[in-house]
This record gives C-alpha cells, structure tokens and sequence, in this order.
C-alpha cells in the first residue's frame, strides 16, 4: 500500500492603485494511491488558477473573482465573493459567496472513519457555499463569531456498513445534497501566555439525489 502527493501552491499579488489589488493564484494538488494487494489504483489530480480584485482600508475588505478549476479532468468555474465590514470599533459583518474543494484522499478518509474500506475510487468534495454573519470582540481577551451559510456539496464521500463482515464501512460518494449550516465560536486570548477557543457546527443535510441520508 503506498500514497504519492505533490503539492504546488504559487500566490501573486499586485497593488494596482491604493487599497485596491490584483490577486492571481495557481495551485496543482496531484496525489496517487495503489493498493497492489487489492490491485487498486487511483490518480486524482486537481488544479485550479484563482484570478481576483480585492480592495481592503481600515472598514472594509472586499474581493471578487472566480476560480476556474479543473477536477481529474472536468471543468468548473467556482465563485469567489466576499465582504468583511468593520461597524464600530469591534464588530464586523461578513458575506460571501464562495466555491472550493475538499480533496478526498485516503489520509483524510482515515482521519475521519478510520475503519474504512480500501477505496475503489476517490471523488473530490466540491463545495458551492453562500454564506453570512459576524465577528467581533468584548473586551481585551474575549471574542467571537457566527455563521449561517447554505452549503451545495458534490460527491461528498459517506460511510455505510460492508455487510460482509460489518467490521468496516465502504465508502459512497453522493453526486448533490444540500445543506444548511450553522458555526459559532468563542475565543478567550490573555496575549502569549493563554488561549483557548471552543466552536460548534451543526449541519442539515437535505435533497439527497443518491441516498436516503448522509451517511
């Protein structure tokens, strides 16, 4: 059993006049897996070019671009809006539009369920997400953030039972489902000396196209 991974990640950016810039990013994520045992072989690669203008002063940080990407081979454009506006001293409002990937790599499979089957395949998550909220702080130590964002995920990978020995789980990949989710965080910060952050997340997983839930 043995995995390959090569990553390149190459980011540019340009001040076109004050606040405003140009961003142009290229990234190149290729990995490979062979199982020899189970005579199993699977190339993934995902490139992708992240062209943007992006303006940013002391209230406000916008940027809007698209990502033109290329997953195994097919084409998708992705967007990529977004908006953080600082009103008052200490609180922020944040909107976006945005499109990226979860690459699916048997690394990250295992990290999640690791009692998984060998893949027969790996599909890349891709995620659509419109998304808004708020940030701020109370105090000099305390701060915090919520988000809501309505999520169209693509062959996001699930986990089922094998039924032949019930001691591992295949793995599934649903082609579109919906979901509604919901962030909240809070931080406590005294400088170098202690922090902690404690977060939750709670999703809604809704029109399945494949399945009856999100396994």
């Amino acid at each position: 059993f043995s995995i390959f991974f090569f990553l390149l990640n190459i980011p540019v950016t340009k001040e076109l006049i004050e606040d405003v810039f140009f961003n142009l990013g290229f990234k190149a994520d290729i990995s490979t897996m062979d199982a020899v045992e189970e005579n199993v072989r699977i190339n993934n690669g995902l490139f992708y070019v992240s062209p943007s203008i992006s303006y940013q002063s002391e209230k406000i940080k916008a940027e809007a671009g698209a990502t033109p990407s290329w997953d195994r081979g097919s084409f998708y454009l992705l967007p990529n809006i977004g908006l953080e506006a600082l009103l008052g001293n200490r609180f922020s409002f944040i909107a976006g539009w945005k499109g990226y990937y979860n690459k699916t790599i048997y690394r990250s499979l295992t990290s999640f369920n690791p009692w998984i089957a060998t893949p027969q395949n790996l599909l890349n998550n891709r995620v659509n997400e419109l998304y808004g909220g708020f940030k701020g702080s109370s105090g000099n130590h305390f701060s915090y953030k919520a988000q809501a964002a309505f999520q169209k995920l693509h062959n996001l990978p699930l986990f089922v039972n094998d039924n032949t020995d019930g001691r591992t789980f295949n793995i599934i990949n649903e082609t579109s489902l919906s979901n509604v989710q919901l962030r909240g965080e809070l931080s406590y910060d005294n400088k170098e000396t202690f922090s902690l952050t404690a977060g939750l997340t709670k999703n809604f997983f809704n029109s399945l196209q494949d399945n009856a839930n999100a396994y």
